[in-house]
């Protein structure tokens, strides 16, 4: 883990982060930006003996304040992947009312035409240049309304988390996270 400079760090109000920022700042100072969780850890402890009624929310805070978060893990193929069946996808009506009771700005953005991308890249979740393709018709659909938010996509992609029978798939649910990644990396979202 990496100490957060100075410079970046949020303010905050809890007046034990004075007293860790201080430690932190010394090891800093003596050992590099490169800090250990188990070093981490250490330093907190005894401020969060004093609380320990609040410990968890004072190491979060800690956490938050003074390390920078590690960048996430790069995706590793393990070919435990597998598509979504059509025959079990949900009717239009049924997700719509779904969709509506998560977001009114999902609702909007879910029409007939979205519901055919979401079949199609249901359809495809496996195939990386499908995925692409479909990905690609959806933005210039939403671009055809003015629409310069993402809203259709993540429409689409609540749906294929959330509200599909295969969703309590892990090997569909890391299909559906690897055709998000190729979208974000296309920035088609």
């Amino acid at each position: 883990m990496k100490i957060k400079d100075p410079s970046l760090r949020s303010c905050y109000s809890h007046p034990l982060l004075s007293n860790i920022e201080e430690d932190i700042d010394d090891y800093r100072d003596n050992k590099g930006y490169e800090i250990t969780e188990e070093c981490f850890k250490h330093l907190i402890s005894k401020y969060q003996n004093q609380v320990p009624h609040e410990a968890d929310l004072l190491y979060d805070l800690a956490f938050e304040n003074f390390l920078e978060e590690d960048a996430p893990a790069p995706f590793v193929d393990t070919h435990e992947f597998e598509g979504g069946e059509n025959h079990d996808f949900p009717g239009y009506k049924f997700l719509l009312e779904n969709v509506g009771k998560h977001s009114d700005e999902m609702w909007e953005a879910y029409d007939k035409t979205v519901h055919n991308f979401c079949i199609e890249l249901y359809g495809n979740i496996t195939d990386k240049d499908k995925i692409l393709k479909i990905a690609t018709e959806i933005a210039l659909y939403q671009l055809s309304f003015d629409e310069e938010t993402s809203v259709f996509m993540h429409t689409i992609f609540f749906i294929l988390k959330t509200l599909v029978p295969s969703r309590i798939n892990s090997k569909y649910q890391n299909s559906v996270k690897r055709a998000e990644i190729w979208i974000q990396e296309a920035l088609l979202m």
